[in-house]
Order: C-alpha cells, then sequence, then structure tokens
C-alpha cells in the first residue's frame, strides 16, 4: 500500500495520509525523549502503510466486506469467530450442568451462594478483579492464619469471620474450574483434600 507525507513549507514531514482512504496518522510520542524522531516518523509510515491492508496477506482490504481483511481473509476470521461463539457457548451449556450438580451438595444453597459472591467482592475490592487467580486458596489461607495484607489493603477479621461462617454454614467451598471458566462447589471435605494438595506442592 502506498502513504503520503504531510510536509511542511520547509519540507519537514510531520504525519503521513493513508494513500487509499487519506486517513491522517501522526505520532501519539509526543513527550520528549520517548522515542528519536525518525523513529516516530518510521512508525507512523507503517501505520499509515497498513491502514488499507490486509491484517492477515497485506493485500488492499475489501471494505464492502471489512475495514481489516480481504475477502478471502474475511470469511477465514468470520468462520473462526463462529468457532469461537460456538466452543463458549458450549463451554457454558457444560458449565452450568457442572455447577448445578455440584452446589446441590450444599448444606445451604443460599449461603453457599452468598460465599461465592462475598469471595467475589473481595476479590474485586482488594484487587479489582472479579476472582483473582487462585483467590480460593489466598482467602482460605486468611482463615487459617488469620488476617494480612493483601492487594490494596489489608483483609479485615471480620471479613475473615463471614467466609468462614458461611463456609461452615453451606459445608464447603468455591474453587475456580479453568474446564468451565467459572466457580464451582465443593463440599468441606473436598476442600480439605484440595488444599492440603496445593499446601504441599508450593
Amino acid at each position: 500500500m502506498n502513504s503520503l507525507p504531510l510536509t511542511a513549507p520547509d519540507g519537514t514531514v510531520h504525519a503521513y495520509l493513508c494513500g487509499t482512504c487519506f486517513m491522517v496518522h501522526k505520532s501519539h510520542f509526543h513527550k520528549p525523549g520517548n522515542l528519536p524522531e525518525q523513529k516516530q516518523l518510521d512508525l507512523v509510515r507503517d501505520s499509515a502503510e497498513k491502514c488499507c491492508a490486509c491484517r492477515t496477506c497485506g493485500s488492499p482490504v475489501d471494505r464492502d466486506v471489512s475495514p481489516y481483511h480481504c475477502r478471502p481473509h474475511h470469511e477465514v476470521e468470520k468462520a473462526a469467530t463462529e468457532a469461537r461463539r460456538v466452543h463458549y457457548e458450549e463451554v457454558d451449556k457444560r458449565g452450568t450442568v457442572v455447577y448445578d450438580g455440584a452446589i446441590k451438595n450444599a448444606l445451604d444453597r443460599d449461603a453457599a451462594e452468598s460465599l461465592r459472591d462475598y469471595m467475589s467482592d473481595l476479590s474485586e475490592e482488594y484487587w479489582c478483579a472479579g476472582w483473582l487467580s487462585d483467590l480460593e486458596y489466598s482467602l482460605w489461607g486468611f482463615v487459617v492464619r488469620g488476617p494480612s495484607d493483601w492487594g490494596l489493603g489489608q483483609i479485615q477479621a471480620s471479613e475473615v469471620d463471614k467466609i468462614k461462617r458461611l463456609s461452615d454454614k453451606c459445608g464447603g467451598w468455591w474453587i475456580w474450574d479453568e474446564e468451565v471458566s467459572r466457580e464451582i462447589f465443593v463440599t468441606s471435605s473436598e476442600w480439605d483434600v484440595i488444599f492440603a494438595s496445593h499446601s504441599q506442592s508450593r
């Protein structure tokens, strides 16, 4: 693809146009010292060159079907997107089946779901994440060893007491299941084995 330089009267190049759609491409590295000036211009020119080129093969895009791909590769991407949609739909259905089967083992379903929501709330509050990686182990570690610094602050004794109280009431705990990409309930006896195995492996 071709690019067109935008120059000042003294011949200095300040930006580039895409030679197909005429979109202006300019540097975003405004602070001095971020990148050498020539490097900035090289990146801008490269951006203009690729503006209307297929992201897969570099041939001109077919704007009737996609701003990012030629027609053949647009069809490939469309098929891949549909395959991903079907895959995640199947994972979601499987997750629902696993979830429903597991939570039947809770002594108190309402308490179990309250525990799950509270664990997620703590993850969001202290880490800004809906379900922090290894959240189940971190929170249970506080139950075993007591409160301490965590993420953006220090988890409180009252918060630890609440998760332990809810866990006792429902007779279990929540773990993240990678296969179904969601939280799954396990009984207290199952959790004891999981936590012990995790602790030994560290």
